[in-house]
């Protein structure tokens, strides 16, 4: 404990001075990941608080929880609704497979996060991709098998959205339901390539994270820890 103690403080006074470097968060990380879950719930709001803190620091466009969880809810509805109840415009259609693509991802992911005991302190716009923040502290108090769980669950939003489109509208407009066959397929593949490659060890594409920017990564990371490290 008093190692995580010193890095809880050197990150601290790091954000206070802005001169926070990568690296201490994830041995931070690792030492927490090996106390039993009962000093990990002990830690949670402070490992929660610091790590809201590190991420502000990028300045991506933030909204609350509760409003971007609905929103999400919202967006999936419409486009499940244009899908399924059919339309003779390919323009309302192209929007309604959008909407479906950009909000089942994270709403897949986020009901099950909250189904395991993973909480959420905010939504932000990564680019152009909407994602929802943890409760980092949170994350580590759940089972090893749920985190795997909740990165496989992310990993099936975009294919499902995609498998929808295509059986949705492939009567009419089958141009545009090719196109989604084709996507879906493209979409597993990359899901598998990235699982792979942070399986076998290729953990970064240039400066990022492997499992900072896609599910399967995060996955295939936290099915080796369940797997090489302590149980718990």
């Amino acid at each position: 404990m008093l190692v995580i103690e010193e890095l809880m403080e050197e990150i601290d006074a790091a954000l206070r001075s802005e001169r926070y470097r990568p690296g201490a968060w994830q041995r931070l990380v690792t030492e927490v990941r090996k106390l039993p879950v009962i000093e990990r719930l002990e830690l949670e709001e402070r490992i929660s608080a610091l790590g809201n803190r590190l991420h502000q620091r990028h300045g991506f466009p933030q909204m609350g929880f509760p409003l971007a969880f609905a929103v999400e809810i919202g967006m999936c509805v419409c486009g499940l609704a244009v899908l399924l109840g059919g339309t003779d415009s390919l323009i309302v259609a192209i929007a309604g497979l959008g909407l479906l693509l950009l909000s089942m991802q994270p709403l897949v992911k986020v009901v099950v996060g909250l189904l395991i005991g993973v909480r959420y302190a905010y939504a932000y716009l990564w680019y152009i991709e909407p994602r929802f923040k943890m409760q980092y502290g949170s994350y580590l108090t759940v089972a090893s098998f749920g985190r795997v769980l909740l990165h496989l669950a992310g990993s099936l939003g975009t294919p499902m959205a995609l498998l929808l489109g295509f059986v949705c509208l492939r009567d009419d407009f089958a141009e545009l339901s090719l196109i989604c066959w084709e996507l879906f397929w493209l979409m597993l593949l990359v899901q598998i390539i990235a699982f792979v490659a942070e399986w076998v060890g290729f953990t970064k594409v240039g400066s990022f994270r492997l499992s900072l920017l896609t599910s399967p990564a995060t996955a295939a990371m936290e099915l080796k820890l369940l797997l090489t490290g302590p149980q718990e």
